[in-house]
């Protein structure tokens, strides 16, 4: 379990990401990650793409992942 654990619900604002200002925020957009249009998270890097839906504090939201044309999917509910 990660230390987020209890705190995140798969939106952008319960996050690490979240900024405190809006400059936080669009630096985080410049890096490619922000909110999604129904209330998640978007994360790209060089390798890697991340979604999270909206769920609760539970640990109880949907993670997919695209790491290639072969590797991709739902992350198993206890991988997040």
């Amino acid at each position: 379990m990660s230390k987020w654990d209890g705190k995140f619900d798969g939106s952008y604002e319960s996050s690490r990401y979240a900024g405190e200002t809006l400059e936080d925020d669009i630096l985080n957009a410049m890096s490619n990650i922000y909110p999604t249009s129904k209330g998640g998270l978007y994360r790209e890097t060089e390798t890697r793409i991340d979604v999270w839906g909206k769920g609760d504090s539970n640990g109880n939201y949907d993670h997919y992942y695209y790491n290639g044309p072969n590797d991709y999917g739902k992350a198993p509910d206890n991988r997040h």
